[in-house]
């Protein structure tokens, strides 16, 4: 085991919320994507961090940030989870190269990285998903039209203006059949003020 601290944000058991494991017990690894800059992240050493991943039996471990492929110690969590038998799923803003195989790539890349995907990572995703505003550019989804059909294709609304967000995602899936609609459990589970607990 390294004596060398892992910096996380936080570490912690739930569910997925949305996307093809929606409903799944996970472990959530929330990474931050520059240590130096990072502001809340909290000390894990390995022994802490093997014990904190042994309480349940779920061997499903979501891996998210920040930007986890921009994280110094991605390679050493994952090497830990899979040694104590976890499926990885990692959430991506879509913009970085990476190198390895993970078991499941999410890509939902972002208004602010101008919805860019590196050509690199495009044949390691397994489903993309994307926040539609009413300032959203449908046409920008054209770029899927020629997709594996293996990879799952979703649409979030915008929880700040949900009606309208909702409106728009449903026209567009009326007639692109191959698109879902997708819905943040958490978005509800908040809703109730913390009277459930994950």
């Amino acid at each position: 085991m390294s004596t060398t601290a892992m910096l996380l944000n936080s570490v912690v058991w739930t569910f997925q919320d949305e996307g093809f494991h929606a409903g799944r017990r996970a472990l959530f690894v929330r990474l931050p994507s520059y240590e130096k800059e990072y502001k809340t992240w909290s000390a894990w050493n390995d022994e802490k961090f093997i014990e904190m991943i042994s309480r349940e039996t779920s061997k499903l471990a979501v891996i998210t940030g920040g930007e986890p492929f921009e994280c110094l110690q991605l390679e050493r969590i994952i090497s830990i989870l899979k040694s104590s038998g976890f499926q990885i799923s990692i959430e991506t803003k879509g913009s970085e190269k990476i190198e390895n195989y993970y078991d499941w790539i999410t890509c939902s890349p972002t208004k602010e990285n101008d919805y860019k995907i590196d050509e690199n990572l495009k044949k390691y995703i397994n489903e993309y998903n994307y926040v539609v505003d009413q300032n959203f550019d449908l046409f920008l989804l054209d770029r899927h039209n020629d997709d594996d059909y293996k990879v799952s294709l979703y649409l979030s609304p915008d929880y700040n203006d949900f009606q309208k967000s909702f409106n728009i995602i449903s026209n567009y899936i009326k007639d692109h059949k191959r698109w879902r609609f997708s819905l943040s459990v958490y978005k509800y589970i908040n809703s109730f003020n913390g009277k459930y607990s994950t």
